[in-house]
C-alpha cells in the first residue's frame, strides 16, 4: 500500500515540477537511468516518511485509549518505586519541590544546626591548658 501511495506521490511531483517553464526541458536532458535512481530514492524516501507517520498514528491511537486514570495508577507505582534523592535528580523536578518546600528546607536546616550546637560537648580540661598556657585555674596547676 505505501508503495502504490509513493508511486502516486512520485507521479504527482514529477507532474507538477515538468509542467513548469525550465524544469521540464532540464528533467528531459537527464538520462533515463539517472532518472531512474532519482525516482527510486524518492520512493525510498516517501516510503521512510509514511512508515514514519504510520508508526506515530499507531502510537497516538494507543495512547489516546489510555485514560488519565490509568496513566496515573501507572506514574503513581512508577513513583512508589523511586527515592526522593531520585525524584529531585529528574530535570525540573528540584525546582519546583524547593520553591514548594522553601520554608520547610529552611526550618529544619536551622533546627538541625540548634541541635547540633546544643549536643556539642564542652572541650575537656586539657584544651584550655594547651590553649592558655598549662593553667586552666580550676587544679591550681
Amino acid at each position: 500500500m505505501a508503495m502504490d501511495k509513493a508511486d502516486r506521490i512520485i507521479k504527482a511531483i514529477e507532474t507538477d515540477f515538468t509542467d513548469r517553464r525550465g524544469l521540464r526541458q532540464e528533467w528531459e536532458q537527464i538520462d533515463g537511468e539517472i532518472k531512474k535512481e532519482i525516482r527510486a530514492e524518492w520512493k525510498r524516501l516517501i516510503c521512510e516518511e509514511l512508515a514514519k507517520a504510520e508508526t506515530n498514528q499507531k502510537e497516538q491511537s494507543m495512547a489516546a485509549e489510555i485514560t488519565t486514570e490509568e496513566f496515573d495508577r501507572a506514574l503513581i507505582s512508577i513513583l512508589e518505586g523511586m527515592t526522593a534523592a531520585n525524584l529531585i535528580r529528574i530535570p525540573g523536578v528540584y525546582e519546583i519541590v524547593s520553591e514548594e518546600l522553601n520554608n520547610e528546607a529552611l526550618d529544619l536546616v536551622n533546627q538541625t544546626r540548634e541541635q547540633d550546637k546544643d549536643e556539642t560537648p564542652e572541650p575537656p580540661i586539657a584544651y584550655y591548658e594547651e590553649r592558655d598556657g598549662g593553667d586552666c585555674g580550676m587544679c591550681g596547676i
